[in-house]
């Protein structure tokens, strides 16, 4: 129990000072209209595939689209055309290790797209101190203000179902 208030409260002290010290990262993004991050939980494969595709279509349309993972198979990396992070680069008390999330993190933003469907601590310290004009993610069912934008699931879904409703809906707002 006392290690689990000590856990949240370091969380949230770094949480907290991040925030205070959030700096912005600028990108040569000439002739591109909207920078656009994915951070998502790559399962398996498929899951890093439709990243990949959602990423060619977004770059498609002159997007800038940046990417970040966390890899959820053991020691596992990605297949390269991904920059990731995984369990061993997260801190006892759920903070990011790797300097390339402090990178994402840092980068300014027009749309931040997170087809997380279960959020962990590690996941909404990205999030929160991600700077996006508009945040897009599934709703958890649980009291959620990382999002702006949320799409409600009933039943259990995949990465490759949350990337598709999401897509459908931030069409709206990127045409």
């Amino acid at each position: 129990m006392a290690i689990q208030l000590i856990k949240k409260w370091s969380f949230n002290r770094k949480l907290n000072q991040k925030r205070l010290r959030n700096r912005d990262t600028v990108f040569d993004t000439v002739s591109k209209s909207y920078k656009i991050g994915i951070f998502y939980t790559s399962h398996n494969l498929e899951d890093d595939k439709a990243i990949h595709a959602l990423k060619e279509k977004l770059s498609g349309f002159n997007y800038y689209v940046r990417t970040l993972a966390y890899v959820d198979r053991g020691g596992q990396e990605l297949s390269g055309y991904v920059r990731s992070y995984n369990r061993s680069k997260v801190s006892w008390d759920e903070i990011p290790l790797e300097s390339y999330v402090d990178e994402f993190i840092s980068t300014r933003f027009d749309l931040l797209i997170c087809p997380i469907v279960q959020l962990e601590a590690h996941h909404r310290y990205i999030i929160s101190l991600t700077n996006a004009e508009i945040k897009a993610g599934i709703d958890s069912g649980r009291k959620n203000d990382l999002f702006d934008l949320m799409i409600d699931v009933n039943s259990e879904i995949d990465t490759v179902q949350a990337i598709d409703l999401l897509y459908r809906q931030i069409q709206l707002i990127l045409h």
